[in-house]
């Protein structure tokens, strides 16, 4: 969900990841059509399979390196021994000679044999200035922790509710998406969107979670109110509180469900940022949109890239389906599972989106709009009811 900054050795680290990917695609599609699993093909999986299984690991270890300082420390104090980093963020020094060896052999430290000192990768310190970077690395380690109550979810077709993450989770999540939202939200909003805004009109944000798009929405366009709405008490209070200390106005946080938050006909425009697919009750937040909308209002969504058709071929044609499927069966789909949920998953095809606001819930029309968010991965939806 979320670009990241990538250069130097990760570049082509990951170019060669995706050839060994392709070399092993055509070795199984070879297999497949010739009913034939030769040795090559069984022995490109299995290091296929370890490769996942260390860069799984190696997330986890990237992820100890943001939460123990050690990044921070070597962007404050540049090249160091793996003592003197241990000295530094307070561990111990075995762990920090293990770790260090690690990342250098990723590559992302460099090590210099003279002075026996790491640092990072030169290239690569904007992408660890920003903040977002790593933010996916947390998302996944949230992600393992959640083991058993997947496999749990799985078997019995429950789900697993946002809120019994681990909150790392809304941490990182909130990392990710915070500077999306500051430099691409305003600039990605379809004309009709902003002329209503820049008039003054008023807007539901749905599924807010800590508030980040309805502050930035508030902030560029002061003539319009805004309401966001989240049933995760805990990052409503969250966005409460970075109310009070930015003084934004124009702008307020309510807890509430997506299928009932709001007053009839009280919003000119509702919107679902990147949220819709994991709601358990998407299906009735769509008719509760109808509900609080006026009269000829829109809905604006952010959705994850998907297709038009609701197809496997066209799922699969797509480059992104790897990666979001992960995250999806993770967290977005035991989320839209709970309690019998709608079940729609992170890659939602227009098709459902339609069948769900247009024929379910009375909407005159909803498109998949071209916006500068499609070359970041995400696609905006527009409704008009």
């Amino acid at each position: 969900r979320r670009p990241m900054a990538s250069t130097g050795g990760v570049v082509t680290a990951c170019v060669a990841s995706a050839a060994a990917a392709l070399a092993l695609k055509a070795l199984w599609d070879r297999s497949l059509k010739e009913r034939v699993f030769p040795t090559d093909a069984v022995q490109a999986f299995k290091g296929c399979v370890m490769d996942m299984t260390a860069s799984s690991l190696k997330t986890q270890l990237l992820q100890l390196g943001e939460e123990l300082g050690m990044w921070k420390a070597f962007l404050d104090k540049g090249a160091m021994t793996s003592e003197e980093l241990a000295a530094a963020v307070g561990i111990h020094p075995r762990y920090a000679k293990e770790w260090c060896l690690c990342m250098a052999a990723l590559p992302v430290l460099d090590y210099a044999s003279p002075t026996r000192k790491f640092c990072l990768k030169p290239e690569l310190v904007p992408a660890f200035k920003d903040e977002s970077t790593l933010s996916v690395s947390g998302i996944a380690v949230a992600g393992f922790l959640a083991h058993e109550k997947l496999v749990k979810a799985y078997k019995t077709g429950e789900g697993v509710p946002w809120g019994d993450h681990n909150p790392i989770l809304f941490q990182c999540t909130r990392r990710f998406f915070e500077p999306l939202y500051q430099g691409a939200l305003v600039p990605s909003l379809p004309p009709s969107v902003r002329s209503l805004l820049e008039a003054g009109g008023t807007v539901a944000d749905i599924g807010c979670g800590e508030g980040v798009s309805a502050e930035v929405l508030a902030k560029a366009f002061p003539k319009s109110k805004f309401v966001g709405f989240d049933y995760h008490k805990l990052s409503i209070d969250v966005a409460r509180a970075d109310l009070v200390e930015k003084g934004v106005r124009n702008v307020s946080f309510e807890v509430g469900g997506a299928d009932s938050a709001g007053e009839t006909a009280a919003f000119d425009l509702v919107t679902f940022f990147d949220c819709f697919h994991d709601m358990s009750v998407a299906s009735a937040a769509a008719k509760n949109a109808a509900r609080i909308l006026k009269p000829g209002g829109q809905v604006l969504l952010i959705e994850l890239m998907g297709p038009e058709e609701d197809t496997v071929e066209a799922h699969l044609a797509l480059p992104t389906t790897s990666t979001y499927t992960c995250f999806s069966c993770h967290f977005c789909l035991p989320c839209s599972m709970c309690n019998g949920g709608d079940g729609l998953g992170t890659v939602v095809a227009t098709q459902k989106h339609r069948e769900l606001f247009v024929d379910g819930a009375g909407f005159r029309s909803i498109d998949s709009l071209e916006s500068p968010l499609n070359g970041m991965g995400f696609r905006l939806l527009l409704a008009h009811k």
